[in-house]
């Protein structure tokens, strides 16, 4: 079976269960394998864009950067929709796309003790942790299954942003960035490598 099976349903799963009244629109850039091309990437946010999304959660990631991507999540981020992307899972600082372009939420990994996940990528670049450890949601099939990734990571931060946008008409990033938990003591070789902390979804709600 390929891993990229059931990718998209555990990540949309999380979306659901941490913001159910979120409408969510699934769309598909990539093939059975987990391949894809980055003109289909940029066709997907485009569309996303145009049919009203207001945040996009990017669960994907690829090592070099390309104008056209730039470009197209640039366009989406003017246009004030909150853009958000895993970090990778190289346990590296080399910055990985589209989590380090400008304007993009990056989200960092962190298991279930608040350290930083074993796998999960780190950097100044990136602007938030969320867990990312032995995460349970919705599998094909009438399934559920628990994985570990920055994928799962990072729609956590989009489920928050959804919440957030509901309830406030600006300022959402801000609430994301401050409502978060200090993670520095436990993650002592990471200082402001992991973003500003660990969200807390009470914390930016409030």
């Amino acid at each position: 079976m390929s891993p990229a099976h059931g990718h998209g349903t555990v990540v949309a799963g999380i979306l659901a269960v941490m913001a159910p009244d979120a409408m969510i629109m699934p769309l598909r850039a990539f093939d059975d394998k987990g391949c894809g091309t980055t003109y289909n990437i940029a066709k997907a946010v485009k569309y996303a864009v145009s049919h009203g999304a207001q945040v996009i959660n990017m669960s994907f990631g690829i090592s070099g950067q390309t104008q056209t991507l730039k470009k197209t999540i640039g366009e989406a981020v003017n246009a004030g929709v909150t853009v958000v992307a895993s970090a990778g899972n190289g346990d590296t600082a080399v910055p990985q796309y589209p989590a380090a372009y400008p304007g993009v939420l990056g989200v960092a990994a962190t298991n279930l003790t608040d350290v930083k996940a074993s796998f999960s990528n780190y950097g100044s670049t990136l602007f938030v942790s969320a867990p990312g450890s032995n995460i349970i949601s919705a599998y094909p099939g009438g399934y559920y299954a628990e994985l570990s990734g920055t994928s799962f990571s990072a729609p956590m931060v989009a489920a928050e942003a959804a919440l957030l946008r509901s309830l406030k008409t600006s300022g959402w990033k801000n609430s994301i960035a401050a409502g978060v938990d200090n993670i520095n003591a436990l993650n002592p070789g990471y200082i402001g490598q992991l973003g500003t902390g660990r969200i807390n979804l009470l914390k930016a709600l409030q």
